[in-house]
């Protein structure tokens, strides 16, 4: 993944796809890894994007291998403590999200961990919550992404998923707006 801004999107001409993240996006990362999203974090920071991890990775290896703080993750885990939330805490999940796009202007929200919440939930709940950040991104010109293995999901699942969303396949190039 090669990370540009849209004027270097706009002269490059190689056929992989240029994926612009426009504010009131979700944004699904497709792929075995979330090291795309992750990597996305140092970019948006410097652009001045405040940005919020929710995550199954634990915090420490995030710190470690992508340089986000703990103080930027909560941890989605069973294990209770500060600064994590329950697979099956959804509403509290929920709210933690939309939460961050209330007291902050244009935030980025990474959401990395579907495949856990699914294990943990029925599809329809897990959907039913995207909706709704959805609409609360939409709302408030934040940026979502979503990084997600496809193959944990059946194609009804995906094409539900990627809907209202734009979506990154491994080889596109991601371009930040100018």
């Amino acid at each position: 993944m090669f990370i540009c801004d849209s004027s270097d999107a706009r002269r490059r001409t190689r056929s992989m796809s240029v994926v612009v993240l426009e504010p009131g996006n979700i944004c699904i990362f497709m792929g075995k890894r979330a090291d795309p999203a992750f990597q996305l974090y140092r970019h948006l920071k410097e652009a001045g994007r405040e940005v919020e991890v929710f995550s199954r990775m634990h915090p420490d290896r995030l710190e470690k291998d992508f340089g986000i703080p703990r103080s930027c993750v909560t941890w989605l885990s069973n294990t209770s403590g500060a600064s994590t939330i329950g697979a099956q805490s959804m509403g509290r999940l929920t709210d933690a999200i939309v939460r961050m796009y209330e007291r902050t202007p244009s935030p980025v929200v990474i959401l990395e961990g579907l495949e856990y919440l699914m294990a943990q939930n029925d599809f329809g709940k897990v959907l039913r919550m995207l909706d709704f950040v959805y609409e609360v991104v939409a709302m408030r010109q934040g940026t979502f992404l979503l990084p997600l293995d496809p193959q944990a999901f059946s194609e009804k699942e995906l094409a539900y998923l990627s809907r209202e969303a734009l979506v990154v396949d491994e080889d596109d190039d991601v371009s930040m707006p100018s």
